[in-house]
């Protein structure tokens, strides 16, 4: 899933290969999913440390995460961002950004912003 207006992709796998969380088996590759959803999916997310790593094979910048028997990642190409350096604190901003989303929700507000979800396809930045 890119997320919305960034050039970030954040994925989510079960950490056991064996079996799928509950959460997990009502998402498919594709979909638009809320925030409020996501926060279900992951209800820990606000709790876990990430690491983050740089793939040379896939030319990116990544940062992944476990909470809720979900692994959770975000990457983006090392080409959109100018360093190593630079690239960590863009996924750690976004990864904050999507916590703090997750957590509050769409709370006082009587629609949903673009802010509140996030959105498969081409990446916009």
């Amino acid at each position: 899933m890119v997320v919305l207006n960034s050039a970030v992709i954040l994925s989510l796998h079960s950490a056991d290969r064996s079996r799928a969380p509950e959460g997990l088996l009502s998402l498919r590759d594709g979909d638009q999913i809320s925030t409020p959803h996501l926060k279900f999916v992951l209800p820990g997310i606000s709790s876990v440390q990430w690491r983050f790593f740089e793939c040379i094979e896939d030319d990116e910048y990544g940062l992944s995460a476990v909470t809720d028997d979900v692994v959770v990642a975000l990457s983006m190409k090392r080409g959109h961002i100018e360093s190593r350096f630079l690239g960590e604190g863009r996924l750690r901003g976004t990864a904050a950004q999507l916590i703090v989303t997750i957590k509050n929700g769409h709370r006082g507000r009587t629609s949903l912003s673009a802010d509140d979800w996030l959105a498969t396809g081409e990446c916009e930045d």
